[in-house]
């Protein structure tokens, strides 16, 4: 394993393949007094402030946050994962020489930060590996993983407290609400199997049977007929509520709330002997519901469970 000592050099294989402990990126504000450039470099720039990764570079950390564990003389860095899982630590000191940072991570033996100037850093070497800093920008900096002189990979961070910052993330939600949208409208177009089913029998349909206040919608759902599964009920779930207990070739209807509804499958909560097995887990499906319409989610359980679904007249029984 890649451990710290060797991150900050340039060694860094991509983040997921590393070992993290469990702990929770949190951005600290920090007094920028005393962070002269002429001792500092960059880390003037940056001390007392949270920067993250953009693009989609697997290399370096997600997030780095470089605050003052002693203001004018000792700063510490961390990196986090993607998951927000710490992935190492180092304190950072005036080196010995001029123009030098030593790095010293716990565990592991130091290194050093080489301040090229104000705006650039270069680790020193490990294993033919090297690190580079260079301040981009008023928010940016971009970091490379060198190898023998040549670039592996390059990736720019960003200050989260930045406006620049806060536009990404909004774009980046834009873009993740319309591509929902579009395999939704993929999904529902594919339509579900033209098959017969019967209704579940009244006693074991368990919810959503009386009219709702507000917006409301209607929800079918079929399980679908493969060989033995009328042997055990599945358990249908609907907002983390139990709805029905369904056999394969049975439909149920349900009155819903507008809105993100999630529809999950599972063991039968009462089933005995062989249909006890498989209690615990349940299968989810995401998919949102406008006020007034109609949806059909057809389920099957053929080497594991299968969703699809469609839209229905809002007429429709």
């Amino acid at each position: 394993m890649i451990t710290a000592a060797l991150l900050w050099a340039g060694l860094a294989l991509p983040a997921a393949a590393q070992e993290a402990t469990q702990e929770t990126a949190q951005e600290v504000a920090q007094d920028e007094s005393g962070a002269d450039p002429a001792v500092w470099g960059p880390y003037a720039q940056w001390v007392g402030r949270t920067f993250e990764r953009q693009g989609s570079s697997e290399y370096g950390a997600h997030r780095i946050t470089i605050a003052w564990e002693e203001p004018g003389k000792v700063m510490v860095e961390t990196g986090y994962l993607v998951d927000g899982k710490r992935w190492y630590t180092y304190t950072v000191v005036a080196g010995k020489q001029p123009a030098t940072l030593t790095v010293d991570p716990k565990p592991g033996p130091k290194g050093a930060w080489n301040i090229v100037d104000a705006e650039n850093l270069e680790s020193n070497k490990r294993f033919g590996y090297q690190t580079t800093r260079r301040v981009t920008g008023a928010q940016t900096f971009e970091e490379a993983t060198l190898r023998s002189g040549g670039v592996v990979d390059q990736r720019v961070y960003l200050d989260i407290a930045s406006a620049q910052y806060q536009a990404v993330q909004e774009a980046k939600a834009v873009e993740e609400v319309r591509k929902r949208a579009e395999a939704v409208a993929a999904r529902r177009a594919a339509g579900v199997p033209a098959v017969e089913s019967v209704p579940v029998p009244a006693e074991r349909v368990l919810a959503y049977q009386e009219p709702l206040r507000g917006g409301s919608g209607m929800l079918r759902v079929t399980r679908g007929k493969t060989w033995g599964d009328g042997i055990c009920y599945l358990a249908v779930y609907i907002n983390d509520r139990l709805a029905a207990r369904m056999v394969g070739g049975e439909t149920a209807t349900f009155r819903v709330p507008a809105g993100e509804l999630r529809i999950g499958v599972g063991g039968d909560p009462a089933g005995r002997g062989t249909c006890s097995m498989g209690r615990g887990g349940v299968v989810e499906h995401l998919t949102p519901l406008g006020k007034g319409e109609a949806l059909h989610v057809y389920y099957q359980l053929d080497s594991g469970l299968h969703f699809s679904e469609a839209l229905l007249d809002p007429a429709a029984p």
